[in-house]
């Protein structure tokens, strides 16, 4: 058993819950009822349970290699923290780019990537 593994999909499972109740309300709910045309709202519809079934699938892998890291190549905790780092990268870097006031905080998703990332590591040592 790995425990930093399991902590870490622990994280990934609950930022994936985040995402799809919290998330499903305030930005994607913003969006489908922005007023551009449907294309792009239901491309965006469906880009969002990408990020989903992207984020459930980290933390079901996660789970896995945490409980029998015998049975789950060692590689696939590894892919998942390089993924995640650059989630990370990308919500610290837009904000920074964009000048939103705030807006590490206004987009605070890399507080949840970080540690799934710090754990995961954590894991191989």
């Amino acid at each position: 058993m790995n425990v930093c593994w399991l902590a870490a999909g622990t994280i990934a499972t609950l930022t994936m819950l985040v995402h799809l109740i919290a998330g499903s309300r305030a930005p994607l709910g913003v969006m489908l009822a922005a007023d551009f045309d449907d294309v792009s709202k239901r491309t965006m519809h469906v880009v969002w349970h990408m990020v989903t079934i992207d984020l459930a699938l980290s933390g079901a892998v996660l789970l896995a290699a945490g409980a029998w890291p015998e049975r789950v190549s060692a590689q696939l905790p590894g892919v998942i923290a390089v993924q995640h780092g650059l989630f990370a990268i990308a919500f610290v870097t837009i904000p920074l780019v964009s000048r939103l006031p705030r807006g590490l905080w206004k987009l605070p998703q890399w507080t949840l990537f970080v540690p799934i990332v710090g754990l995961t590591l954590a894991g191989y040592a």
